[in-house]
């Protein structure tokens, strides 16, 4: 991947995962035990895209960020 188009999905991947945090932070319900091991697994997948960010695996960090914005915005539906 040419360093312009990485440089890119790095900013857009770290963007998505400061949205997602800011949506998890924004809940104010107490949620179930199931909600609370579908918050748990969304931070999870926040943590792997950072480290493969920085490992310099932008694909991995882009999924990961991906996967951690659908699951939140399936909980934030219920």
């Amino acid at each position: 991947m040419p360093v312009d188009k990485e440089n890119e999905t790095k900013l857009n991947t770290e963007r998505s995962l400061q949205s997602t945090e800011k949506n998890l932070n924004g809940i104010t319900w107490t949620p179930s035990g199931d909600q609370r091991l579908i918050i748990d697994q969304i931070k999870t997948y926040i943590n792997q895209s950072r480290a493969a960010n920085t490992d310099g695996d932008v694909v991995r960090a882009s999924n990961l960020a991906q996967k951690a914005r659908l699951l939140c915005d399936e909980l934030l539906k219920k």
